[in-house]
């Protein structure tokens, strides 16, 4: 994986920009990435959120599955 050098990164740090991208490519978990970078799950949804990375992704099963549990 590579992982360009930015501002943010130098800013935030490393880990933090690590976590994030695992997180994003569906690599680890958001408990995984808290625990990474050394905050609570909640926190990390609020950072993941600050950038634009999606926490909750419901593919087409997972929603029809869902749809149908409340028809």
């Amino acid at each position: 994986m590579t992982v360009p050098c930015d501002e943010t990164i130098l800013a935030d740090g490393i880990g933090l920009e690590l976590a994030v991208r695992l997180f994003d490519e569906e690599r680890i978990s958001l408990g995984r990435a808290a625990s990474l970078v050394g905050v609570s799950v909640s926190e990390m949804i609020d950072i993941l959120g600050a950038r634009g990375v999606a926490v909750i992704r419901a593919n087409r099963e997972t929603l029809a599955q869902e749809l149908a549990d409340f028809g």
